[in-house]
């Protein structure tokens, strides 16, 4: 068979195809608050953006990360897990982030997963990630002092499905307009344009669509 003109230039793929996995993030997210009986208005976790020397989507309960969605050196998760997790989870790629280790119980390490392999190996590690959570709670106070810094409107994506689709079309796929509003009283510093999706520095007052201005969390996904 033959062919004639110039070849077709294929189409990027859409950036619908990559929200697959930053849906799957904000679903576990919802699910292990909801397993650990913590609603919106709770103040012993928060939800931020961070974009300073970290560039990631954080979930933080009492004074520790626990769960997050980084783009530093590459798409992957952030797991609070026992000490023992690469042990315990034979052919899981974790890798712990070595100055992150917690004092106090209960004991536990970060690691990192690949986002690409997140599909395979969540299920089998969120058992673990919630057990040490709920241990967490039942050691610590009513309020985490990390709640100044959370985010309302990032946290409406993990709680409403509605939201949830418009921010992601403006993230991803520029459609649009951010559909909240400014929420809490974060002040990120040393904002960075060309990093994650975090856009000009955010005062108290302005939209929390700054955070996603340039929408380069798209370009991270892809």
């Amino acid at each position: 068979m033959t062919f004639s003109g110039q070849p077709k230039k294929s189409k990027p793929p859409s950036t619908r195809s990559y929200s697959a996995k930053w849906n799957s993030f904000l679903d576990y997210t919802q699910r292990l608050l909801k397993d650990l009986g913590l609603g919106p208005d709770d103040e012993r976790y928060a939800i931020n953006v961070r974009n300073d020397s970290r560039h990631r989507f954080s979930l933080v309960l009492r004074d520790r990360l626990v769960y997050a969605l980084s783009a530093d050196g590459g798409m992957h998760l952030i797991l609070m897990l026992p000490p023992n997790a690469p042990e315990q989870n034979d052919g899981v790629p974790l890798v712990e982030m070595k100055d992150d280790a917690f004092a106090g119980d209960p004991a536990a390490r970060l690691y990192t997963l690949p986002l690409e392999v997140m599909g395979f190996h969540m299920e089998r590690l969120y058992p673990q990630l919630l057990d040490l959570c709920r241990a967490l709670l039942k050691v610590t106070g009513k309020k985490t002092r990390y709640r100044e810094h959370h985010i309302g409107d990032v946290c409406r994506m993990v709680y409403e499905p509605d939201f949830r689709v418009k921010a992601m079309d403006y993230v991803l796929d520029e459609k649009g307009d951010w559909p909240g509003e400014a929420s809490g009283k974060h002040r990120p510093n040393n904002m960075d344009r060309e990093y994650y999706c975090v856009g000009t520095v955010w005062t108290e007052g302005e939209p929390v669509a700054s955070l996603f201005a340039t929408r380069h969390l798209g370009e991270r996904l892809r």
